[in-house]
């Protein structure tokens, strides 16, 4: 029922008139920056071909538009994911064409995706669900979290309810990984909540929740066995230094009763020849 009342809400709540490539695309208007946004949007769907010089010129062009856009709007996380998705592209194009400029693009491709997220971490999300849905596979660990997070607030993007459960786990697995368990712990929690609120607590989508636990409770009790195995050759260590510094000793104490005997018969033989 939450995540229908939400999808409702995003229905009502966008502009009818909105009819562009970008909008279809992503669920979301850009105002002014649309011809930029759906040139973009053709060579992202394949409409129009990316190994071409053309290509180049296109993507190089809508670069310098979505930087004067967001001369004009820098506080605006559309426009940077734009930007970022103006990036992949052109990473797409570089690669293709055995240009190393496509690692660049890639670096500056996560950079404005990031940028998009901390612009739109407010109370009011700005970003659609398939816009998170898109940025989230190229993020490093810390806004994948996020984008995965503002998805699933948002409903998720997929076409079916079964894409939505696994974002869930998606969610559970990604902070697991992190090491945030306390977080993951919760975020199983609410996934069987809702799982209850709907009515599906002995449906197949449980299973995904069970599967969520299990590799959970895995990571941890691994994680406790790697803390413990990593405190033990401290120790090791500091016996082993003590062992070598009392080697040190005594085979200096034993040089030196070696050095006396020496000369104590050295001195007894020289007696004795006198």
């Amino acid at each position: 029922m939450k995540r229908l009342l939400t999808l409702i809400l995003i229905f009502i709540t966008t502009p009818s008139w909105a009819e562009n490539e970008f909008f279809n695309s992503f669920n979301i208007d850009v105002g002014n920056a649309h011809e930029t946004a759906d040139t973009i949007s053709r060579y992202y769907l394949g409409q129009l071909p990316l190994d071409s010089n053309k290509a180049k010129i296109d993507l190089n062009n809508t670069e310098k538009n979505l930087n004067q856009l967001i001369q004009s709007s820098p506080k605006n996380p559309i426009l940077y994911f734009i930007k970022g998705l103006n990036y992949s592209l052109l990473a797409s194009y570089y690669k293709q064409a055995g240009d190393k400029k496509f690692k660049q693009s890639l670096k500056n491709k996560t950079s404005a995706y990031e940028k998009a997220i901390q612009l739109d971490n407010k109370k009011q999300t700005l970003l659609s669900a398939s816009i998170y849905a898109t940025m989230k596979y190229s993020l490093p660990e810390k806004y994948k979290i996020k984008a995965i997070q503002k998805e699933l607030a948002q409903g998720g993007s997929g076409d079916n309810e079964s894409q939505y459960w696994y974002l869930h786990w998606s969610n559970i697995n990604s902070l697991q990984k992190a090491g945030r368990f306390k977080e993951a712990k919760q975020a199983l929690k609410n996934m069987r909540q809702e799982l209850a609120d709907e009515g599906l607590s002995q449906s197949t989508y449980n299973k995904i929740s069970e599967q969520a636990e299990y590799n959970l409770n895995q990571a941890i009790a691994q994680k406790r066995v790697q803390t413990n195995t990593s405190s033990k050759p401290h120790k090791k260590i500091k016996q082993s230094k003590i062992d070598t510094k009392t080697l040190i000793i005594v085979i200096i104490t034993i040089a030196s009763l070696l050095a006396f005997i020496s000369i104590s018969v050295y001195e007894l033989k020289i007696k004795k020849r006198k």
